[in-house]
């Protein structure tokens, strides 16, 4: 399921912006009460020549996102795609930003936060962030066995549901230090992916739904937008 999602921002004013930060920041003048646009980076691209990517921030109350516009000269683009090379520009570099900030979020990860799935050397890794509550992820766990034929599994609970959602997290991380196999550990998850789970922030404490919800906003603020998000620890660079 899609992380809540901010309010659509469009623009609104004329494209013909100048490079200051200002000025780009001016064209967002009509975008509704309590969303905020940063700039966050300018990036030169080696190509197209002359083009630079503007990383904006917006933020919602405590829901963050990026967003990626390039200008160039006076002018200002919401993408850029390439039909000869087939590259999306915008898609491109979101991609690699948040592989390159998931990158450092997960090298320094508490390993009790990783749920690991597979010791197969000869297979690839991957990460998989996953919200117990998500019935997108709750497809991903029923086929998890399947997965595993191919991959190992590292999971780490990213909850979007708030605090159902952490709590399950929570729930899912004290009962899983008693498994030992595979097999075990599954059986956690899908007791707690199951539809008719009704655990909830009653059966957690304060402290332990505040680590969940800690430790999902580390991916979030990484540039995770969407769960389940699957990608190969290869292309954590």
């Amino acid at each position: 399921m899609k992380k809540a999602i901010l309010t659509s921002v469009a623009l609104a004013a004329s494209l013909n912006a100048a490079l200051s930060d200002s000025e780009i920041l001016s064209i967002y003048g009509g975008v509704p009460q309590g969303i905020d646009i940063k700039i966050a980076e300018r990036i030169p691209l080696s190509e197209p020549k002359g083009v630079e990517a503007v990383v904006l921030k917006i933020s919602q109350g405590d829901i963050l996102q990026e967003d990626i516009i390039f200008t160039q000269g006076d002018l200002i683009f919401t993408d850029i795609i390439d039909p000869k090379k087939r590259v999306v520009y915008k898609e491109q570099i979101k991609q690699d930003r948040v592989a390159g900030q998931l990158a450092k979020v997960v090298k320094s990860e508490n390993k009790d936060n990783i749920i690991k799935l597979g010791n197969d050397p000869k297979k690839p890794t991957i990460l998989m962030l996953t919200d117990a509550e998500c019935p997108f992820c709750r497809k991903e766990m029923d086929r998890i066995e399947e997965t595993l034929k191919t991959n190992n599994v590292d999971i780490v609970m990213t909850s979007v549901h708030g605090d159902s959602g952490h709590a399950k997290s929570a729930l899912i991380y004290k009962e899983i230090k008693g498994a030992k196999t595979d097999a075990q550990k599954i059986a956690v998850l899908k007791k707690y992916y199951a539809e008719n789970n009704k655990a909830g922030a009653k059966d957690v404490s304060a402290a332990e739904l505040d680590a969940a919800k800690a430790l999902a906003g580390k991916y979030f603020g990484a540039g995770v937008n969407s769960v389940p998000y699957i990608i190969e620890l290869d292309k954590l660079k």
